[in-house]
């Protein structure tokens, strides 16, 4: 509420869209519709090592991410080369990143999501993870 609440205090209404909670097999095409999506997570210890399932969703899907977050989520999105990532916490940096992301364009918007995609082929999907442990599994083996 807070934040719809600055956005009318702002008179932002025609830029900014507060949409409904979403069932999760509506969840796909809400990401397409969108240029970028945002995985916001606060500096705590506990976020260092999440991966928010966002960020996989998202690479699974070919879109481009923008990060504020700590740790891992950020460190695997800057990797794959889907999008940027800022300090967690610093709306100044987010705000710079959104426009950067605007100035871009969609055809950088498709390159990165893209590459969100290859990575997650190649790291993070099923197929991707049964090779891993059929390695670790071989390599107990001896």
């Amino acid at each position: 509420q807070g934040l719809q609440d600055q956005v009318r205090a702002g008179d932002l209404d025609d830029v900014v869209t507060f949409l409904p909670g979403r069932a999760l097999n509506a969840m796909p095409a809400a990401i397409a519709a969108a240029d970028v999506q945002l995985v916001s997570l606060l500096d705590r210890p506990l976020f260092h090592g999440t991966i928010p399932s966002k960020v996989q969703a998202t690479m699974c899907l070919g879109e481009p991410l923008l990060v504020s977050a700590p740790g891992d989520a950020a460190t695997m999105v800057v990797e794959a080369g889907a999008g940027f990532s800022v300090p967690a916490e610093s709306p100044v940096a987010l705000a710079q990143a959104m426009l950067r992301l605007r100035d871009l364009g969609p055809d950088a918007h498709r390159e990165m999501g893209l590459r969100g995609r290859e990575f997650y082929a190649a790291k993070l999907s099923e197929q991707a993870g049964v090779q891993r442990l059929e390695a670790t599994l071989a390599a107990a083996i001896g």
